[in-house]
């Protein structure tokens, strides 16, 4: 993940009880879709290596949007495209080796936790993106 980490377009940051990875969903999914891309399976086996190394009680993978309506897309909400990408995410860890599918979760916020404003381009640029929340064993 550290070119993408320098390019602005991930990050991994210690939270209590557990470690979050930010991807930007430009960078996992195909334009208009909730259809990984081939940097989005890369981005996502870099992250699959932290979570190889972690003991992990859970892992929460959350989907954010921005406030844009959608727009030529098979789900009426923010609501439901944020759980699509969140789910499709879920999926894609699920069925790698060595990560226990029944710890994995996922959940949309939609566009109700925004990291930046929905004002420019580049701040609906950062609020799309889908969070990797990994809650360690023992991390309270």
């Amino acid at each position: 993940l550290q070119r993408q980490i320098s390019s602005g377009n991930a990050k991994v940051e210690g939270v209590p009880g557990g470690v979050r990875v930010v991807l930007l969903s430009d960078e996992l999914f195909n334009t208009g879709t909730t259809v990984l891309s081939d940097t989005g399976k890369v981005l996502l086996a870099a992250a699959e290596d932290i979570l190889k190394e972690a003991s992990y009680k859970r892992i929460v993978v959350e989907g954010h949007t921005d406030n844009q309506p959608i727009v030529r897309m098979p789900y009426p909400d923010n609501w439901e495209l944020g759980a699509a990408r969140a789910s499709e995410v879920v999926r894609w860890l699920a069925s790698r080796p060595g990560i226990g599918s029944g710890k994995i979760v996922a959940q949309s916020h939609s566009s109700h936790a925004p990291i930046a404003t929905n004002n420019t381009a580049e701040g609906r640029r950062q609020n799309r993106r889908v969070e990797i929340l990994i809650e360690l064993e023992g991390g309270d």
